[in-house]
């Protein structure tokens, strides 16, 4: 599959008299997946609600660099597993390997940011329309209003 490297949260409410809200967040880390991410994903909610927003989570210079370090690391850590066995397992056990994971190649790899202490707070991030999500937007939101019921 070619979204094996995004990972999405979704989360329902209710809002007003509009009725149902659906909020999706996708966080795509294959910046050539994000084009397509957000294609597919405003097609496939169209098909189930009258109004589908898109909004893209984009940072500063310094959260982009922050961000590429970080995709770069998670590029090397990858090459450990050539085929695929990640994708394999029990989405349990997966979400378990990656989380520590993550700690451990942190504190080796990554002493600058030990501890999540990366300098990046919420003045360098901001939302922007669909129109200005680029390959390098960190992470698509949709907010999805009356359902096609």
């Amino acid at each position: 599959s070619p979204y094996r490297d995004v990972n999405s949260r979704i989360s329902v409410g209710t809002e007003g008299k509009d009725g149902r809200a659906l909020v999706v967040e996708i966080q795509v880390w294959s910046p050539r997946l994000l084009d397509a991410a957000d294609k597919h994903l405003r097609a496939m909610l169209e098909e189930h609600f009258a109004e589908v927003e898109i909004w893209g989570l984009e940072g500063n210079e310094v959260v982009l660099e922050d961000f590429a370090t970080r995709r770069a690391m998670a590029e090397k850590m990858l090459r450990l597993d050539p085929f695929g066995l990640r994708h394999k397992l029990p989405r349990k056990a997966f979400v378990w390997l990656h989380a520590t994971g993550r700690r451990v190649a942190y504190r080796f790899t990554n002493t600058d940011q030990t501890g999540g202490a990366s300098g990046i707070t919420e003045d360098d991030l901001f939302l922007g329309p669909e129109s200005d999500i680029t390959d390098q937007t960190l992470v698509l939101f949709a907010v999805c209003r009356k359902p096609l019921v």
